[in-house]
């Protein structure tokens, strides 16, 4: 489904220009020729963006984002004029305008600008159905001791503004705890901003931060990181990849804060998080002690999966419980020798890898998924030992087909097979959208197509 974006302008010839070139970039577009007449539009049809004129008659820009701003809060408006000024861009940006970019039009910057507040759009609404999981999320689900611990640090330090350090293996959640802490905070009306620091230029973390501010005084470019976050929480993911002259700028700005009596409810909570041993990267020179103590008021620990094992069955279900809303598919569940024979196993990926290895036995196996499908379809895939161990168990039990298929070396024709169901499933999920289900996998549209014809998969027949 394409994005729909409705163009209001008095002037037809920039309108169907824009409408033109919008509509070669895969856009649908829509025409308005004044404000009122966009407001019908707007009655009778969804759009995710409104790109709009403000010196039009009947109804003027500027009235059509007041009322846009208070009936289609969720939907972007990007405001064009060519009588555009610095006290105009400020007061449409303060009813809720995303951009204000003067004509003539620099095609190149209204693309980037509109994909910009797409996608702003995007993360949103994702937020929305975020609420619910941050205030229970998956990753704090379990009675274990590992567990229950963090949860009373978690109970003590997320209603303060004081500053946490995350620390946990790979896959462990760290971007969820920060999220649930943000929910718990007095800042929780305001925004969670994520940046993730491995992407940090050495020389560009002011940049990032701050944003820059346009020397021509015509256009408002988009706010920094830190500015997005004001009145709420921003995390710093992989804070251990930041590199030495950023950390250096990071530590003026967190010592600035500190001699002006520290985060107040309209400055911004910083969290940080990383996977990395910290006291090692510091011994090497590699982190900077005195931005660790700056970020370590509190440090809070998450377990991994093997110091939770007693968690696993709850996690497990769970996550397919999800995964069966999110495919469509017929209710499923574990038998007791699964879920035991899950918790067998180490677990290095923690939870992203146990959800992965749910979601893999979800679409090959079932209704009951038994301990045989938790040895044939994650097993083999953890480690070559495990896959020899399987076929020597398999040589002396029954599934004697499986270990044909392995010891001909056709492991081949198992990943073929799991690939073509998984083409299969996203396809169904996008309703055989191929621009959608191959930018959900990854992969480009030619190859998505090379895969179709090589299963063999065909869209299912329409019932009239």
């Amino acid at each position: 489904m394409f994005m729909r974006i409705l163009v209001v302008d008095d002037e037809a010839t920039i309108r169907d220009s824009l409408k033109d070139i919008l509509e070669s970039e895969g856009f649908d577009v829509e025409l308005a020729g004044d404000g009122l007449q966009a407001l019908q539009i707007l009655g009778d049809h969804e759009f995710d963006l409104v790109l709009s004129d403000i010196k039009m008659p009947h109804m003027d820009g500027i009235e059509l984002l007041s009322h846009c701003a208070r009936h289609y809060a969720h939907m972007p408006i990007i405001m064009i004029s060519a009588h555009g000024n610095v006290q105009t861009a400020v007061e449409a940006t303060k009813l809720g305008a995303f951009d204000f970019i003067t004509k003539p039009l620099d095609l190149d910057r209204l693309l980037i600008t509109i994909r910009n507040a797409l996608q702003i759009r995007a993360l949103k609404q994702e937020a929305i159905t975020w609420t619910q999981d941050d205030l229970d999320p998956v990753e704090l689900q379990g009675q274990s001791p590992a567990l229950i611990s963090l949860k009373e640090t978690l109970q003590r330090v997320a209603p303060t503004d004081v500053r946490i350090l995350i620390s946990g293996q790979a896959g462990t959640g760290k971007e969820w705890i920060a999220r649930f802490i943000h929910r718990l905070s007095p800042r929780n009306h305001g925004p969670f901003v994520s940046l993730n620091c491995a992407t940090v230029p050495a020389d560009n973390l002011e940049l990032k931060l701050f944003g820059q501010s346009d020397p021509s005084g015509d256009t408002l470019l988009p706010k920094g990181y830190y500015n997005q976050a004001l009145g709420g929480t921003l995390f710093l993911d992989e804070i251990a990849d930041l590199p030495g002259p950023a950390q250096l700028t990071l530590v003026r700005l967190l010592e600035s804060s500190k001699n002006q009596g520290g985060s107040t409810r309209h400055g911004v909570r910083i969290l940080a998080g990383s996977q990395k041993d910290f006291v090692q990267l510091i011994d090497e020179g590699k982190f900077r002690l005195d931005l660790y103590h700056l970020l370590s008021v509190i440090l809070v620990h998450l377990p991994s999966l093997q110091q939770r094992r007693e968690d696993i069955p709850m996690l497990a279900g769970i996550y397919l419980n999800r995964i069966c809303k999110q495919y469509q598919l017929s209710s499923l569940h574990f038998e007791p020798d699964a879920l035991r024979a899950l918790q067998a196993l180490p677990w290095t990926g923690n939870l992203r890898e146990l959800k992965n290895a749910v979601e893999r036995l979800a679409i090959l196996a079932g209704p009951n998924i038994t301990r045989k499908d938790v040895q044939q379809y994650i097993q083999p895939i953890m480690s070559e030992g495990y896959q020899e161990d399987l076929i020597e168990h398999h040589k002396q039990a029954e599934h004697h087909s499986l270990i044909s298929t392995l010891e001909e070396n056709n492991f081949q024709r198992f990943k073929e097979l799991t690939e073509k169901i998984f083409v299969e499933l996203k396809l169904k999920e996008h309703q055989w959208n191929i621009a959608k289900t191959a930018e959900s996998i990854g992969i480009q549209r030619s190859h998505l197509y090379n895969k179709i014809e090589r299963y063999q998969l065909s869209k299912p027949k329409t019932k009239i």
